[in-house]
């Protein structure tokens, strides 16, 4: 049985490894590749490393493994050590993999800079789902942008306590704006705004009323999508487009499928504009258009890693933010163990990025995603 075991632990990491390059190939073209290539790197790597170790343990540590040990098989290839050494050169690459391409860490021996008389900003987006605790008000002070995105944030209430000490810690002016599920901290007033429902395929048909958190948010969000314009004309020479977006957490919908039923919801909207009256109160106006104007920036919780093959129907040519100025360990989730990088910020010509962070800010199940951003 010892045996065995040490087999089966021997030749586990080979299927792993080949599920996970299936899913980098593939991505999540299909609602099977899908899963595959929501296989995080790291814990891969982790996760091979530690089958090959109880392989070992169960091939060493007893003295009727060592006596089976001597016995030699017809073929080398149910051999637990040949395996073993296969296994371990396959986790080679994959760390390799994992430490110059996902995390980027050579490119962060070069920080970049923006260019003389660049116009910098930064822009902050936290999906604020968790319960409530005092000193996030203090992380969200510290980490504080020109514009600050809190997404689907409970308890409103506090929203005023926290506007006192930004108020205090950062003294000048700061427009704090509620809209849809988003609130809003920003250096620039906004101009106009819209929301739409995406209303995207569930697999659930009715919401129970009496549903928990997990089925509520996990299993009923059809989506959201929201834009902003701010009145940033004047520090940057223009006003900056800000789509805020939310898509479904049901790990069971196939995202090629929502991303391109999303994109079509985004091009034929036609909700009602709001746009600031002469003494600040949003004025509802038909849009003369359908579709969202065409952002400079597009962040939000996307439920869907970093460099899937769906995202390109939902952000376009859109550039990835991480994968511009991001350095290091890119998940945002969950917040306690984050591998997989679903929270996401993409930026369109001629802004440009020279920093990207996660950070946590004390609860909740996602890490926040910081960004300092230059027009030239």
């Amino acid at each position: 049985m010892r045996r065995l075991l040490s087999l089966f632990f021997a030749s586990l990491p080979l299927a792993v490894v080949l599920g996970w390059l299936v899913g980098r190939i593939l991505s999540d073209r299909f609602p099977w590749s899908q899963w595959l290539s929501w296989m995080p790197t790291p814990a891969v790597v982790g996760g091979t490393l530690f089958s090959l170790a109880l392989s070992w343990f169960f091939s060493t540590w007893s003295a009727w493994s060592r006596r089976l040990a001597k016995f030699k098989p017809s073929s080398l290839l149910l051999r637990a050590g040949r395996l073993r050494r296969v296994a371990a050169l396959a986790t080679i690459p994959l760390i390799l993999f994992t430490l110059i391409i996902e995390w980027r860490l050579p490119i962060g021996l070069f920080p970049s800079s923006p260019p003389p008389k660049a116009r910098p900003f930064s822009v902050l987006y936290w999906n604020h789902a968790g319960n409530w605790r005092n000193d996030w008000m203090q992380t969200t002070s510290t980490h504080l942008a020109d514009v600050s995105i809190l997404a689907a944030p409970r308890y409103p209430q506090y929203m005023d306590q926290l506007m006192e000490k930004l108020a205090a810690d950062h003294p000048g002016t700061r427009h704090y704006q509620r809209l849809a599920f988003y609130s809003i901290i920003s250096k620039w007033p906004i101009l106009r705004w819209s929301s739409a429902p995406l209303n995207l395929p569930t697999l659930q048909t009715k919401l129970d009323p009496y549903a928990s958190t997990l089925e509520r948010g996990w299993y009923w969000n059809r989506g959201e999508a929201c834009w902003i314009e701010l009145d940033s004309a004047a520090d940057l020479g223009r006003n900056l487009i800000i789509w805020i977006m939310d898509m479904p957490s049901d790990p069971r919908l196939h995202r090629a499928q929502l991303t391109a039923v999303a994109a079509q919801t985004l091009r034929d909207a036609t909700p009602a504009i709001f746009s600031r009256g002469p003494v600040g109160q949003f004025i509802p106006a038909p849009a003369t258009t359908p579709g969202f104007p065409t952002p400079d920036l597009i962040v939000g919780d996307l439920n869907i890693p970093r460099g899937a093959f769906s995202l390109t129907a939902l952000v376009g040519q859109a550039r990835p933010v991480y994968e511009t100025a991001g350095v290091g360990p890119e998940g945002s989730y969950h917040r306690l163990l984050p591998v997989l990088g679903i929270d996401q910020m993409f930026m369109n010509a001629p802004i440009d990025a020279t920093r990207y962070d996660l950070f946590d800010p004390g609860f909740g199940t996602h890490l926040a995603q910081r960004a300092e951003f230059f027009i030239p």
